[in-house]
């Protein structure tokens, strides 16, 4: 027998922009629909959101790029200070600096997941924050340290 794998149109729209078949479990979050929670869109009249992407590759980044286009917001290969947003795979490289710098919100992919699922909520990027991650891991890191060094006298 074989295994019926339900699709969204995000999966469509990628194969065909890539010229190949995803395997759709592959990107689970990204190409399979999820009824229980349609994908919501952004009010554009509430808040304008311009997402740039770093870190991701290939299907994935193509798949990101049509949610983004998807819920309504607008999406650029190349970062400028029009953005709003930069989605980060990791918090390192060129495009993170210069978020940094210039102020971007800089998240995670859980966050587009996040507006994907329940809608845009203002300031829920604070919880998708890859910043205040980073923040939190070296805070963390700190906190081995010093329990280390109180540990050994």
């Amino acid at each position: 027998l074989c295994k019926i794998i339900p699709v969204n149109t995000i999966w469509l729209q990628t194969c065909d922009a890539v010229s190949l078949e995803v395997p759709p479990l592959q990107y689970e979050k990204l190409l399979v629909p999820h009824p229980q929670q349609p994908m919501k869109r952004l009010n554009k009249d509430v808040v304008k959101i311009n997402v740039a992407v770093t870190g991701f590759v290939g299907v994935e980044r193509m798949a990101i790029r049509m949610i983004i286009l998807a819920i309504g917001a607008d999406y650029t290969d190349n970062m400028s200070r029009e953005n709003t947003h930069l989605i980060c795979k990791e918090a390192s490289g060129p495009k993170y600096l210069k978020a940094v710098e210039w102020k971007l919100h800089v998240v995670t992919i859980e966050w587009l997941y996040h507006i994907v699922y329940f809608g845009y909520k203002m300031d829920c990027e604070k919880s998708y924050s890859i910043i205040q991650q980073k923040v939190n891991e070296c805070e963390r890191g700190a906190n081995d340290v010093t329990i280390k060094s109180s540990q050994e006298h």
